[in-house]
């Protein structure tokens, strides 16, 4: 379980360091829309996202989950935010409750944002966060990553806000 979860960050994973050092794993999944959704999204939420373009041509537009929420608000489609809000991936669920009931890590799953590829299908990011400084210690000590370059980030954010001794 914790080669599995260490493999798993150091592909998906990356550190944050601001203010505090954090751990974040993200992945997304593919979402199907009723017509009538669809619409929805057509009418309120296209015109606000933003468009990635790629050098193989692709683009993708995107919106954080923030801004989707007050778009949706008050458009009498809750129903659609929370369709939105409730598909985060089994595999992000399943890994979160690892962490926290075989290695007592807490965490939290988020939806980061909603994004329309380039032939018109939906995907959710959802991301994986773990933010605490007894989390994060422990994350560091007993999981870590395999990847020096990922651990010594992690270590040196740990370090400099005095989270960690040398």
């Amino acid at each position: 379980k914790r080669l599995y979860l260490s493999a798993v960050f150091d592909d998906e994973g990356s550190v944050g360091k601001s203010p505090y050092p954090y751990v974040i794993l993200s992945r997304n999944i593919h979402i199907n829309f009723t017509k009538k959704e669809k619409k929805i999204l057509d009418d309120y939420v296209n015109c606000l996202m933003t468009v990635t373009s790629f050098p193989t041509g692709h683009i993708t537009k995107m919106i954080g989950i923030g801004l989707l929420r007050k778009s949706l608000k008050d458009k009498n489609s809750k129903y659609l935010l929370c369709k939105i809000l409730n598909s985060k991936p089994n595999i992000l669920i399943d890994e979160s409750r690892l962490l926290k009931d075989e290695f007592g890590i807490n965490n939290s799953v988020y939806v980061i944002s909603l994004a329309q590829t380039s032939n018109g299908n939906y995907s959710i990011k959802s991301s994986l966060v773990i933010r605490n400084k007894k989390d994060i210690i422990k994350f560091c000590q007993e999981i870590g990553f395999s990847l020096s370059k990922k651990q010594i980030k992690l270590k040196q954010g740990l370090e400099k806000v005095g989270w960690l001794e040398d």
